[in-house]
């Protein structure tokens, strides 16, 4: 079952590989442009493990920006893996610390989507007679389904193993070849590629539409704001409209 779970996890990522190949060349390629050595920029993705917020610190670096305003970005950046982990702890606390303290390492917007979708999933409900209990489901919940019948640690690493090869790998060719690969294929796109691939499937349900919808409309206007203060902006009109719209669901007196 342990080899059958790390090649579920491998098949169920590997929709989000092609565009995180792209994302790793251009971050390799931009990182040389900043001064930063091939054998460094690919320390930095084996390590760090943070597209966005190491894309953000070599564009920073790119501007002369002030080592604080660096730090400050990558932080806020990252603080969002403190929620993805505190959403996951529940759904794998049967696990030895040993595997949830590998699992920390590479916790990343990839595998922590696949990963609370796989280990929420309750099957059981599936069967149910009113579709409006879908729309009350708590993904965050640690129901039992899946759980039952996947180890949650040879799945999770077999959505991270190939995410960690394919983004490292590809950091090193783009800082190798420098900044002639990230100019040339012009694959800036690859950024959105993978965000958008994520969305998608868990566009099933009015409150995930709503924040989208909302974040979307938000950030286009907001896309001038300085330091890419934007994002920080749509995200945070996203979770209001997701708040507000949960609030309204469960009543005054809902949980």
């Amino acid at each position: 079952m342990e080899q059958g779970d790390f090649v579920s996890g491998v098949r169920d990522v590997a929709p989000a590989l092609p565009p995180n190949i792209p994302f790793g060349l251009l971050f390799g390629a931009t990182a040389i442009e900043v001064g930063i050595g091939p054998g460094q920029a690919t320390a930095m993705s084996l390590f760090v493990f943070a597209g966005a917020a190491q894309m953000a610190a070599v564009d920073l670096l790119r501007a002369d920006a002030a080592l604080s305003v660096v730090l400050t970005t990558v932080l806020v950046l990252n603080l969002r893996y403190m929620m993805y982990g505190a959403s996951l702890a529940p759904t794998v606390r049967e696990l030895p610390a040993r595997w949830r303290a590998t699992m920390g390492y590479a916790l990343s917007d990839v595998n922590y989507a696949l990963a609370i979708a796989k280990f929420s999933d309750d099957p059981a409900d599936d069967s149910s007679a009113n579709p409006a209990d879908d729309e009350a489901d708590d993904p965050a919940d640690g129901s039992a389904g899946d759980r039952a019948t996947v180890h949650q640690g040879w799945y999770y690493l077999g959505l991270t193993v190939p995410f960690v090869i394919s983004f490292v790998g590809a950091t090193a060719v783009g800082a190798v070849a420098g900044m002639s690969i990230g100019d040339g294929l012009n694959i800036d796109f690859a950024i959105p590629l993978i965000f958008i691939a994520l969305l998608a499937p868990a566009l099933k349900r009015r409150g995930p539409v709503l924040v989208a919808v909302t974040s979307g409309m938000v950030a286009v206007p907001a896309a001038g704001i300085p330091f890419n203060l934007g994002l920080f902006v749509a995200a945070g009109a996203g979770i209001a409209a997701g708040t507000l719209f949960d609030r309204l669901r469960t009543g005054p007196g809902g949980a």
